[in-house]
């Protein structure tokens, strides 16, 4: 099957688990004892109610699974599964979720460790033979149940202390700083978006068009919040290289996915914003048919699904706060934890941050003192240039 590079995934989601080879391309059977795997195979329960839906975590699944190895010299691969993500709903993470694990396995974004695959002879092994392995090997229903319901929401509960939410109510939290620089950045490249499309109108009477906007997303916001930068290329949801050209795509591939560590690094961050935008937004309810416990109907529901594409979901949610005033409160919570030595002082994690005071400010004068707030029903001009 050739791989797509937008659209859902296509093909047989139930021969993923179903298949009893052990190869490069098959999702493992054998679960190691004392893993996290294997704790959530033993403790958690079968169901899917209660886990909040979010495409990121299909990606963390993966880069958290301990039978897995990431290979960064398929990171192209990696931001064409960015792409398909942004097609991945309630009602199809079903079938969704085998058929990215096989797309990132076929295209070498992964690997299964030779111990738990091809190591090990074809067909199920009896529990005795497993445990004198050090494992466990599950039957395609024990699989199957293990990567739908029990491994999500194991990753689901590893990540709560990543809660905005969270770190914001706590602004002690080891990782307010983090949270702290890439939701400055999201908002002053929100800002910055806005200020650029009237210039383009006022000077040139022309519009900047989502491709235009996405572009310059990608651009203004590449140093500081990646997480708004793999958002916007998972909104796209066309082709990536109408937004990113060669230039782009290699920076892409050497800064945010160069080795495991950078990738869940970057993943981590657009789980964050993505979850703090659509389920934790103070402005805004999260969308009701993203209800992981809502009945699935077909027709109306099915029309609310398709008209609802995570681009409109995220710049809406974007558009709800004034993003004047929190790119004001984070900067001055950024200046405090310099103040007070609580930030990062090594040389380039410094001048980043010069470079976001100086962004401020230069805003700020480009503003001048006259200039109103900007509403939430200004921002969401934006997106409809």
């Amino acid at each position: 099957m050739p791989f797509l590079h937008t659209g859902p995934l296509l093909g047989n989601h139930h021969e993923v688990y179903s298949a009893r080879t052990r190869g490069a391309f098959d999702v493992p059977r054998f679960v190691p004892f004392g893993s996290n795997m294997h704790a959530a195979l033993t403790d958690m329960k079968p169901s899917r109610s209660g886990v909040a839906f979010n495409p990121w975590s299909l990606l963390l699944e993966m880069l958290d699974d301990p039978r897995l190895a990431y290979d960064a010299r398929n990171a192209r691969k990696v931001i064409v599964a960015i792409g398909h993500l942004g097609w991945i709903t309630p009602e199809n993470a079903l079938q969704q979720r085998p058929l990215l694990a096989r797309y990132l396995l076929r295209a070498g974004c992964f690997a299964p460790l030779k111990q738990y695959s091809s190591d090990l002879p074809e067909g199920v092994l009896p529990k005795a033979d497993a445990a004198n392995l050090g494992g466990e090997d599950l039957t395609p229903a024990q699989l199957m149940q293990l990567c739908q319901m029990q491994w999500p929401r194991s990753v689901a509960k590893d990540y709560e202390s990543f809660l905005p939410s969270a770190i914001i109510n706590d602004k002690q939290h080891a990782d307010y700083l983090p949270w702290c620089r890439s939701w400055l950045a999201t908002n002053l490249s929100i800002l910055r978006l806005r200020a650029a499309c009237i210039k383009r109108r006022v000077l040139f009477n022309s519009r900047m068009d989502e491709g235009a906007q996405s572009r310059f997303l990608v651009r203004d916001s590449f140093e500081h919040s990646p997480g708004l930068v793999l958002n916007t290329i998972m909104s796209w949801g066309g082709d990536f290289s109408k937004i990113l050209n060669p230039f782009a795509v290699a920076g892409l591939c050497s800064a945010y996915f160069g080795d495991h560590t950078k990738t869940k690094k970057v993943v981590v961050q657009a789980w964050q914003l993505y979850e703090w935008l659509i389920h934790h937004n103070p402005h805004m309810k999260p969308p009701a048919h993203l209800d992981t416990n809502a009945q699935r109907g077909g027709g109306r529901l099915n029309k609310q699904l398709s008209d609802s594409l995570p681009s409109a979901l995220l710049y809406r949610a974007l558009a709800a706060f004034d993003n004047w005033k929190e790119a004001t409160s984070s900067l001055n919570d950024l200046y405090r934890l310099h103040e007070d030595g609580s930030a990062q002082h090594s040389p380039k994690q410094a001048e980043l941050d010069n470079k976001l005071f100086r962004r401020y400010l230069y805003m700020k004068r480009a503003r001048g003192p006259k200039r109103r707030a900007s509403t939430p029903s200004e921002a969401s001009d934006t997106r409809s240039e």
